[in-house]
């Protein structure tokens, strides 16, 4: 991907288009996406819903800011067209455009955001992302695409149920041999909490934690909120899958108990642990899932991810953080409004 986030879109294709005629519209070259798209072998094998980044500014209207999924409008396109060619809602597709002052007009070759249901698949190499719309499954999708629909399981570790994916959701398409990586979990931090600690109950050093996590300087600085990845199965329970944020569960609590810690609702906890047989039953040292709040914020070097809870704001994270507010909002191109986080959002942090 491109390093300026501000020069790049990711643009969902439709039938019909091909890398050239994406070139020509951004004026870029064709080798030029194939750079910023290494999952892409042959530039004249693409295919519908496939996600291709091009590194460049949008032609026409305000940047939409860094999202996931982007839609490059055509020639008769309206936001309710829109909608339905992906199978989303006219209210859902509005919310996640608030840079359009006028909902009922849009522009040829302007770049709009596509909302994304998390979580997002690991980024992979020799894979290319596809954006799923209403009615598709696996089965579809891979025949369509020209893989097996185990080909597709084998590099989506984040799919709980073959049998149920959804709109808005992304997932990785294998376009040649592909290595999966070692299972990672990603625990938000609670207070109290140490990377020694945690080294111990996953039954790895503080070490390997570290190398994992080039964005903790201190090892003995660790704030609540902070996102550590952990190369490691899950000490306790079935495995909740790939996510971008997970929970470790201490003495004493329950899921009620923990919806409360972040601001969530319970209902909302529930429905990201479909492997939580009974809800009123967690185990401590137990890894859940929590929900988050899409766009996801790339991610940079020099910096480490935060997951934002209930009555935070950006200069509150910034202070507990002791970092400069303009530095926070630099490293936060996906954030709209700065003055209006959410519980469950990703947001980076300069590590200074």
């Amino acid at each position: 991907m491109a390093s300026n986030l501000s020069q790049q879109v990711n643009i969902v294709l439709r039938p019909s288009d091909t890398l050239f005629g994406l070139a020509s519209i951004f004026n870029v070259s064709v080798n030029e996406i194939l750079a910023a798209n290494p999952g892409i072998v042959d530039a004249n094998v693409v295919f519908v819903g496939q996600i291709v980044t091009i590194p460049t500014a949008p032609p026409v209207g305000p940047n939409p800011g860094f999202n996931p999924a982007q839609h490059l409008v055509r020639s008769g396109d309206t936001l309710f067209f829109i909608a339905q060619q992906y199978g989303l809602t006219l209210d859902l597709l509005i919310a996640g455009n608030p840079q359009i002052p006028n909902p009922n007009v849009i522009q040829v070759t302007q770049v709009i955001n596509l909302p994304v249901t998390p979580p997002l698949p690991p980024d992979l190499p020799n894979t290319v992302p596809l954006y799923v719309t209403g009615g598709e499954t696996l089965t579809s999708i891979a025949q369509r695409t020209g893989v097996t629909v185990a080909d597709i399981l084998a590099v989506n570790p984040q799919i709980e149920d073959p049998n149920l994916i959804r709109v808005g959701q992304i997932i990785n398409i294998p376009t040649g041999e592909v290595e999966i990586p070692e299972r990672a979990l990603n625990i938000v931090v609670r207070p109290g909490d140490t990377l020694f600690q945690l080294a111990q109950v996953f039954g790895v050093t503080v070490e390997d934690i570290l190398e994992v996590n080039p964005g903790i300087t201190d090892p003995d600085e660790i704030q609540p909120g902070l996102i550590v990845s952990i190369h490691a199965e899950p000490p306790v329970g079935p495995d909740p899958g790939f996510a971008f944020a997970q929970h470790l569960v201490r003495s004493g609590e329950s899921l009620f108990s923990i919806a409360q810690q972040y601001g969530i609702s319970i209902d909302a906890l529930i429905d990201v642990n479909p492997q939580i047989e009974d809800s009123s039953q967690v185990f401590v040292n137990q890894v859940i899932n929590l929900p988050v709040t899409p766009p996801l914020p790339l991610g940079l070097i020099g910096a480490v991810q935060v997951y934002v809870s209930a009555g935070e704001t950006l200069t509150s994270i910034a202070r507990r953080f002791d970092v400069n507010l303009n530095d926070l909002i630099a490293a936060n191109p996906q954030i709209e409004d700065h003055n209006f986080i959410f519980a469950g959002q990703i947001i980076n942090v300069p590590v200074v």
